[in-house]
């Protein structure tokens, strides 16, 4: 008796597996789960919400952090300039290109021009004060990650005085 209940829960097993799968075959049942099906928003697409009214922002203009009496302690000096240039080379340059023209080889698979990275050649920049630019770098700024973590305090000079000798 239980070896006829055995038997025949297993040909029902078999029976409904093939239905199942012929069903699937046949009229197409679309899973949920499948990730062409996901919802996808691009890059600032997409219903973008409102913050709160007493929502504390969340950025905002990175020369804010800067401390007022913030000074460049490590002179440019050639030992500076060469640390920096080979800092800038190794943390910089995939962005912002080796002479810093916002040209760097990553920059060719973003889409978006207002995601590319800052023209460092610009004279625009060789009126920002250091503290603006060691501030910049280590905090990062828009699509700029910071780079508190990969670098040393006086690095991060070196890297501020090289970047001064990239205006012309």
């Amino acid at each position: 008796m239980i070896r006829r209940a055995l038997i025949l829960l297993a040909v029902l097993a078999v029976a409904g597996y093939a239905l199942l799968m012929v069903t699937y075959e046949v009229i197409g049942v679309d899973f949920v789960s499948f990730m062409e099906d996901q919802p996808f928003v691009d890059y600032q697409d997409g219903p973008r919400l409102l913050p709160a009214e007493e929502a504390v922002p969340v950025s905002r203009p990175v020369y804010l952090d800067v401390p007022s009496g913030l000074v460049n302690p490590v002179p440019a000096d050639d030992v500076s300039l060469q640390r920096g240039e080979t800092l800038f080379s190794f943390h910089c340059a995939v962005c912002h290109g080796p002479t810093g023209q916002g040209d760097g080889p990553v920059t060719r698979f973003w889409r978006e021009e207002a995601r590319r990275p800052a023209n460092l050649t610009e004279a625009r920049f060789r009126e920002y004060p250091d503290a603006t630019l060691y501030s910049v770098i280590t905090q990062g700024l828009g699509g700029m990650p910071p780079l508190r973590e990969n670098m040393t305090e006086r690095q991060y000079w070196d890297v501020v005085n090289f970047v001064h000798t990239l205006q012309p």
